[in-house]
């Protein structure tokens, strides 16, 4: 018969089971373990107290550093430069591999920053070396307001140097002339624009021969005047007439005049020699001009040059081209030449003058 537990019995039971579960787990290794957990401490902060930033150096005090490191730079390369320069003065000139090795050197320690200084610590034949001329163009590049007047005081400037100066100066109207307005009245002025007024030509030939009124009258400004119309004529001839016909110094304006018949007897001798004879007045221009038409003449068809000179019946003009037509026409058909010689009223000074020239070229050199 089984025995019914009170419901004391139970609640007795169930207390001495959990008395013995909790038990086994304290005696067990993990229970050994496992600690309480600690209280919770509030957080103390035991790091080192922060530095305050570095102070930036100052705008100014950057910029000094920069400038003495830039004038420890810059003594360094002007010894170098220095020498290099020596060596290429040492070096023989027919030795164009060392030259080329030091130039190259020099070109590399070349800036637009030291062009500056690098130019003005030269002398005045070293300014006129490659180099020279290198650096003095790298600081027109850089400065050409400031490099074109430096130079514009150097009692050694050349032909070259004003060159340069011209090129980089005609790209600004304004510049070129702002310049040409400060320029003394000293050679440097009549080299330099002698030389702009050369360049300028090529694209601009009233600009050209505007430069080259503003030299001093004499030789110099009628070369460079000549030369520019002479070339003018040759692009565009209506302007270049037009220009020589508006000089009022008819002295100037028949030497234009001359060099206008030249440029129109290089394409068309026969229009060149037609429009010397309308335009040139002063015997002594005539003469040279025709002698020069009919040189020109003679290479392309002597024997038009031989009937327009036919019916020319000045003595004087006639002596001159005729002899200049015969000696280009004896170096490319001589039997034509010699049969034109018999044909002339002047044909015994021809001929005598020809033995004559036969002879001494003939005489023995001593």
């Amino acid at each position: 018969m089984k025995t019914r537990l009170s419901k004391t019995g139970w609640l007795l039971v169930a207390a001495v089971s959990v008395v013995l579960v909790v038990g086994f787990w304290l005696r067990s290794p993990v229970a050994k373990d496992k600690k309480p957990p600690e209280p919770a401490h509030p957080v103390v902060n035991v790091s080192k107290p922060a530095q305050e930033p570095a102070k930036k150096p100052s705008v100014e005090a950057v910029n000094r550093q920069d400038d003495a490191l830039a004038n420890i730079l810059l003594k360094d390369i002007k010894a170098l430069i220095r020498l290099k320069l020596t060596q290429w003065g040492q070096t023989q000139t027919e030795d164009e591999a060392s030259r080329e090795r030091l130039l190259e050197t020099m070109k590399a320690l070349l800036t637009h920053e030291n062009a500056s200084e690098l130019t003005r610590m030269l002398s005045a034949d070293e300014l006129s070396s490659p180099f020279g001329l290198l650096a003095f163009e790298q600081w027109l590049k850089a400065n050409p307001a400031e490099a074109a007047q430096w130079m514009t005081s150097q009692a050694g400037a050349t032909d070259l140097q004003a060159r340069l100066v011209a090129h980089q100066l005609l790209s600004d109207e304004q510049a070129l002339n702002t310049y040409c307005n400060s320029l003394p009245d000293t050679g440097w002025k009549q080299t330099f624009l002698g030389e702009a007024s050369l360049i300028a030509v090529v694209k601009n030939p009233p600009q050209a021969a505007a430069l080259a009124k503003q030299m001093k009258p004499g030789k110099e400004q009628t070369n460079a005047l000549e030369t520019v119309v002479y070339d003018w004529a040759t692009r565009d001839l209506a302007g270049a007439i037009g220009y020589v016909g508006s000089i009022a110094d008819p002295a100037l304006r028949e030497k234009t005049l001359v060099m206008t018949a030249k440029a129109i007897a290089m394409g068309d001798p026969d229009l060149g020699a037609q429009w010397l004879s309308s335009a040139v007045k002063t015997e002594g221009a005539l003469k040279e001009t025709a002698q020069c038409i009919v040189e020109i003449w003679a290479q392309k068809s002597p024997e038009d040059a031989a009937k327009w000179l036919s019916h020319s019946t000045d003595v004087s003009l006639r002596a001159d081209a005729v002899n200049a037509l015969v000696h280009a026409w004896l170096k490319v058909d001589p039997n034509a030449a010699q049969a034109w010689v018999r044909t002339l009223p002047e044909k015994e000074r021809v001929e005598k003058m020809l033995k004559e020239e036969q002879a001494e070229r003939e005489q023995p050199k001593e």
